[in-house]
């Protein structure tokens, strides 16, 4: 589960069209960066979940520690206002290993992603959370 920083700020600042935009720009980057089996789709805000079918734990990680790192990187803009830039926290559960069904390893990913917000933002935390 991944999940930008801060965008409720981010929406109060620029405005909901911004945050839109925003949106679709990590969407763009979703899309470029995930494997044709991959499943990526909005979960609810600005929540995303990603499905990495037929990939470790490390595998994993590593994947989401580069979506984090390119969203960092990315330029925001709204027009021809750059906006600045955003970070995004994940967390990390492992079917079979975490739960079995959707619901438990959604609630694993939340647990994960929750403590990286916790613990700063910005970070990729895999289930259970070690601290």
């Amino acid at each position: 589960m991944l999940d930008l920083d801060h965008f409720k700020r981010f929406n109060d600042t620029f405005g909901h069209d911004a945050g839109d935009a925003l949106l679709r720009d990590l969407g763009q980057v979703l899309r470029e960066n995930v494997r044709v089996s991959d499943i990526s789709c909005r979960y609810g805000g600005e929540e995303i979940v990603l499905v990495l079918p037929d990939s470790s734990l490390e595998d994993t990680w590593q994947r989401l520690e580069q979506l984090r790192v390119l969203v960092k990187g990315m330029e925001i803009r709204h027009g021809d206002q750059l906006l600045g830039r955003i970070t995004v926290s994940a967390g990390i559960a492992a079917a079979h290993k975490h739960g079995w069904t959707a619901r438990e390893l959604l609630q694993k990913a939340d647990t994960a992603l929750y403590s990286a917000k916790q613990m700063g933002r910005d970070r990729v935390i895999i289930y259970p959370v070690q601290e």
